[in-house]
């Protein structure tokens, strides 16, 4: 399984929850003046702050880093947040607080490396996964990156749960190094479900042992601490697998009911569309809107973005589009490459690069290639994600030899008469000569193609090839047409 975070909608992923409330009865993009909003994901930019697309103004926000106070240079792409704030006369989101709790703190006990891209690390019994071009990698510590990584480093992990529990990291960061002889140096934080509670002062989480006395803070808790409670500990090492709790406080995280809401994670405890999870949110989509309209794709684990109305703690969902890591753009560069804001053009749709994408020369063999090295007439591959404002942020970028024009992305409309697809805004025109493939892999006709995209709607993923000639900037005529279904 690839883990698809949203980092910048991941980078790029999940990686990643999202929550817009917002008051009066319009969704998310027509709030009135004065509406409460809240969100909650990665951050994905700043100018203020991005969170899923979303901009907000902070200059007057509280930050709460950790539980102390904070600062906005404190707050770092990838980071999960939550914002509070309103909507001025203007229509923009002002913050009035932004939180910020990370995922995980601790040593890393062991690191298997599942895929050159993919490494799955055991933190405090915990399992988390890191992807290169997904991961953003502080970049304080200019030695800690994805091939640096190592056992026994002491880090802080930001991210979203899958269907399994995982934690898919979208921001990770070197906080120092554990040292087995000195384990009480080693500061940690961790969140789970109390077992194997003594009734004195002793419990398990997952494969850590915990203990606490009279000196912990404990004000959170009412009462005793009994197994089966969700609770955050923050602590000392005492060995490889021991803790002593220096706080220990409950972990709800129930979301408010909302007039509108947006959640993205990975879909668990499915009992069927009128009941399941996302991000341990309660989700019923009896009536949603299904894009692509192809209910067999809601599965365990499955990556899906959900738009409704929070009742009484359930989402009723009014939309659920499935996700993946969905755009491909092969192409020509036709406009100068701007390293210092990570932007170029493919196809006449904007490319963002960040520090977390993936960059290689398969043409050159570059070790040292990076966007100051790109010219006009390179041939780039990219891979990423669609941003809500049509740019494309890029999770994989390459160069290389000149190759096959190919454009890959959500469908925005059709037009049967016309023969002719808009896909990432991009209008793209087919004839009768070119090939057409359904979400089954089998050959058809324009027309047959046509009936099976009024069948699944807008939103259903297309893959459209213009073959190698001596115009690779733009697609003149599609050559090969295709539906792509998310993995």
């Amino acid at each position: 399984m690839r883990y698809a975070l949203d980092l910048q909608t991941i980078t790029l992923l999940a990686l990643s929850l999202l929550i817009s409330a917002c008051g009066g009865s319009g969704g998310s993009d027509a709030v009135s003046s004065g509406g409460s909003r809240v969100a909650r994901g990665p951050i994905t930019g700043f100018g203020s702050i991005l969170v899923h697309d979303q901009k907000w103004t902070i200059s007057e926000s509280s930050i709460d880093f950790d539980g102390s106070p904070g600062e906005e240079s404190d707050l770092k792409l990838g980071m999960v947040v939550t914002v509070e704030g309103s909507v001025d006369q203007d229509g923009e989101a002002v913050a009035s607080s932004v939180s910020y709790d990370d995922a995980i703190e601790g040593p890393i006990a062991t690191i298997d490396n599942d895929s050159p891209d993919l490494k799955r690390l055991t933190i405090l019994g915990q399992t988390v996964v890191v992807e290169r071009g997904l991961t953003v990698f502080d970049d304080s510590d200019s030695g800690f990156t994805f091939d640096e990584m190592s056992v026994s480093d002491v880090v802080e992990v930001s991210g979203i749960l899958d269907d399994s529990g995982t934690i898919v990291a979208s921001h990770i960061e070197e906080k120092g190094q554990f040292d087995a002889m000195d384990p009480q140096s080693t500061e940690v934080e961790f969140k789970g479900s109390v077992a194997d509670f003594d009734g004195s002062s002793t419990f398990s989480i997952g494969s850590v042992n915990v203990t606490f006395d009279v000196t912990t803070d404990m004000k959170d808790i009412e009462g005793e601490i009994s197994d089966g409670m969700f609770v955050e500990i923050e602590g000392v090492m005492t060995s490889a697998t021991d803790v002593f709790a220096t706080e220990i406080e409950l972990e709800d995280d129930i979301l408010p009911d909302a007039d509108q809401a947006e959640i993205h994670g990975f879909v668990s405890d499915l009992v069927g569309i009128s009941e399941f999870r996302v991000s341990d949110q309660d989700v019923d989509a009896t009536d949603a809107v299904l894009i692509p309209n192809v209910p067999g794709l809601l599965l365990e684990g499955a990556e899906v973005e959900i738009e409704g109305a929070i009742v009484d703690g359930v989402l009723l969902a009014s939309e659920l589009k499935f996700r993946n890591e969905d755009v491909k753009i092969h192409a020509e560069i036709d406009t100068d490459v701007n390293p210092t804001e990570g932007t170029l053009s493919l196809l006449g749709i904007e490319i963002r690069v960040t520090g977390s994408t993936r960059v290689r020369d398969q043409r050159d063999s570059d070790p040292d290639f990076d966007l100051s090295k790109i010219l006009q007439g390179d041939f780039l591959k990219v891979r990423g994600y669609q941003n809500g404002d049509r740019t494309v942020l890029a999770s994989e970028l390459e160069r290389d030899v000149a190759d096959d024009v190919i454009l890959q992305g959500n469908l925005d409309d059709f037009d049967r008469d016309a023969g002719t697809l808009t896909v990432i805004d991009i209008l793209v025109h087919t004839d009768d000569d070119a090939e057409f493939e359904d979400d089954d892999g089998q050959e058809v006709t324009q027309d047959e193609f046509f009936d099976r995209l009024a069948e699944l709607g807008a939103g259903v993923v297309i893959k459209v090839k213009d073959e190698e000639d001596t115009d690779n900037v733009q697609i003149d005529f599609a050559d090969e047409v295709e539906i792509e279904l998310p993995d």
